[in-house]
C-alpha cells in the first residue's frame, strides 16, 4: 500500500470517529435538555411552585339594637405554599340559615327539594340588611408561612340564630396548565355559626 492510500484510510477513520463524536455530543445535549425538562415537570408536580392558601374565619357579634346584630368577620389567609401569593380579588358574605326565610320554609312544606341541582348546596338568602357582599379593595402579597388578616363587618336582623359565612379569594397564578389540571377557582371557605 502506498502512502497516499494509507493517508486516505486514516482520514476516513478520523472522519468516522469525528462524526460519531458529533453524534454523541448531539445525543448528550438532547438528553441533558430532556433531563432539565423532566426535572422541571417533577419539581412542578411536587407542588413547589403552586400557590397554596388556607382560609379560616373568626366571628364576633354583638346586639346593637332590638332589631339588629353587628357581625365582625376576620378572615385569615395563610400562605401554606413555598412561593409568595398575590391576592387580588375576593369576597365575603353572610347568609341566613335559621330561622328559615319564608321561601325556603314554603319549599320544605311543599316537598320541593331545596338543594341546588348545579352546586349541590342550599342557596341561602343573604343575611346582611344592606345585601352586602364585601369585595377586596386592594391587592395583597403574602409570603410563605405568613398569615394575612382581612376584616369585614355586617349588620343582620336580630332574630337570626344561625348564619353561614362564605369567603372566596381568587388565585391569580393560573396558567393554561393550571386551568387544565387544577381547580381554577381559587380558595373558598364556608363556616356555620350559631349567634343566639
Amino acid at each position: 500500500m502506498d502512502e497516499t492510500e494509507q493517508d486516505r484510510i486514516e482520514d476516513r477513520k478520523v472522519n468516522s470517529i469525528s462524526k460519531w463524536k458529533d453524534i454523541l455530543e448531539i445525543l448528550k445535549s438532547v438528553f441533558i435538555i430532556l433531563g432539565i425538562i423532566g426535572g422541571a415537570v417533577w419539581f412542578y408536580e411536587q407542588g413547589e411552585v403552586k400557590p397554596r392558601a388556607e382560609i379560616s374565619h373568626e366571628i364576633t357579634y354583638r346586639n346593637i339594637s332590638k332589631d339588629y346584630k353587628w357581625v365582625h368577620v376576620l378572615v385569615n389567609i395563610k400562605n401554606i405554599g413555598r412561593i409568595p401569593i398575590r391576592i387580588e380579588k375576593g369576597s365575603v358574605n353572610v347568609q341566613r340559615i335559621l330561622p328559615l326565610n319564608s321561601e325556603i320554609e314554603n319549599k320544605l312544606k311543599s316537598g320541593t327539594n331545596i338543594i341546588d341541582k348545579k352546586f349541590f348546596i342550599v342557596i341561602w338568602q343573604n343575611a346582611d340588611k344592606y345585601n352586602t357582599i364585601h369585595n377586596l379593595q386592594k391587592p395583597t402579597m403574602i409570603e410563605p408561612g405568613e398569615v394575612d388578616k382581612k376584616y369585614f363587618e355586617f349588620i343582620i336582623p336580630h332574630n337570626l340564630i344561625t348564619i353561614k359565612v362564605y369567603s372566596y379569594f381568587e388565585n391569580p397564578a393560573r396558567s393554561w396548565w393550571y386551568w387544565i389540571k387544577y381547580d381554577p377557582a381559587g380558595w373558598k371557605t364556608v363556616t356555620i355559626h350559631n349567634i343566639k
